[in-house]
């Protein structure tokens, strides 16, 4: 290296860049958000026809709100600035929206309980919009 010092790049947290851009990570991203959307479908399916909640749903609601959460936590330690400029940038905005109203509709359950969620039989706007991420 001639006497020059290598350094990482300031955006790349403890090599997370190379991770969170690595095709691997996208395919395991995109099986959660499939994974979670059938599980919306099945919370709308088991609510429609019985008026109790289940638990199992909220269960796995917060696994997948969770992932998303550290989904995106990781891509911005990793991939910096980077992540709100190009053509990602739009994707990025969506995720940042979704991963807070999810949060507000997890805290919302938490707090009020089940029932409180967003309107429509199972369903609330994070929901909605995960769906639509698809």
């Amino acid at each position: 290296n001639n006497g020059r010092v290598l350094r990482k790049s300031s955006s790349d947290t403890f090599g997370l860049e190379k991770v969170t851009s690595h095709a691997y990570f996208d395919y395991v991203s995109l099986s959660v958000v499939v994974l979670n959307s059938v599980l919306v479908g099945a919370q709308v399916q088991h609510t429609s026809h019985e008026n109790t909640p289940h638990d199992l749903f909220d269960i796995l609601e917060y696994i997948c709100g969770g992932y998303f959460a550290i989904e995106l936590l990781l891509r911005a330690l990793g991939q910096g600035r980077a992540l709100c400029v190009g053509q990602n940038r739009w994707w990025t905005a969506f995720d940042i929206v979704l991963v807070a109203l999810s949060g507000v509709d997890i805290s919302i359950g938490i707090i009020l309980g089940p029932e409180a969620s967003m309107p429509g039989p199972g369903t609330s706007v994070p929901k909605l919009l995960k769906i639509l991420r698809l």
